[in-house]
């Protein structure tokens, strides 16, 4: 009999160690992904067979908790119970191999399955911001041509213009992304919008600082100035349409 509980408890103690390396924040790529939105997933405390956790892109882009967690013979499972007008349930599958997580995003009542790829996140070193000096400053657009500049999705044509000054596009266009990379940076970005328009600036890949035209409206996650999901800005400073 006791050999009997140590062969168990053994076996117990390998599956949590492989279950711990869930553990982190992954970089997920999707092939089929047409707008090459930024997906990303931290998972905690997966060794516990309770993980917590966020997923970005769950619906629209958001910040999302998961639901529901469980690891069965080395595949994670998350789902996503939706809300509000959004209310389709998500789930999330994936198993590591060689140190990558290769898995699946399927949406219930909805056809096919979304397959994709994770790697570790890059982890950066904290770096005092007492001790930084600001650079001299670059100009990202010359204010003639978008020279400096290329579309996310380079078999896309480019539908923006330039027009005394001004950067303009039609609806739906290609993101566009600066040739020049960056580490810490300070942003000074003027821009106008026309009516129920919505748009934002992308940041390392990763985070969107949301551009909405909602004067007059609170303050919220999903607001103009808002980073994205995440933080609120302390007042709305949008103008009227135009302006």
């Amino acid at each position: 009999m006791k050999r009997t509980l140590f062969a168990c408890l053994s076996f117990s103690a390998i599956l949590f160690a492989g279950d711990k390396d869930f553990n982190g924040r992954w970089d997920i790529t999707v092939p089929e992904n047409e707008r090459r939105r930024a997906w990303w997933l931290e998972i905690n405390n997966a060794e516990s067979g309770k993980a917590t956790g966020t997923f970005i892109s769950a619906y629209a882009g958001d910040l999302n908790k998961f639901d529901e967690s469980s690891i069965q013979n080395g595949e994670l499972h998350l789902v996503f119970r939706g809300r509000g007008n959004q209310p389709q349930i998500t789930h999330l599958r994936a198993k590591l191999v060689n140190g990558k997580l290769e898995g699946t995003r399927e949406v219930e009542g909805a056809a096919g399955k979304l397959a994709w790829t994770g790697v570790r996140a890059p982890k950066f070193k904290t770096v005092d911001p007492k001790k930084l000096k600001a650079g001299k400053p670059i100009e990202l657009f010359n204010g003639k041509d978008l020279a400096g500049w290329r579309p996310l999705r380079p078999e896309r044509k480019i539908e923006w213009t330039v027009k005394d000054g001004i950067t303009a596009n039609v609806p739906a266009a290609v993101d566009l992304v600066t040739e020049q990379k960056f580490w810490n940076f300070k942003l000074h970005a003027e821009y106008r919008v026309g009516p129920k328009s919505n748009s934002g600036i992308g940041l390392r890949g990763r985070y969107e600082v949301q551009i909405l035209e909602d004067y007059g409206q609170p303050p919220n996650s999903h607001g103009n100035g808002a980073l994205y999901s995440r933080i609120v800005p302390t007042q709305n400073a949008s103008n009227p349409a135009n302006e």
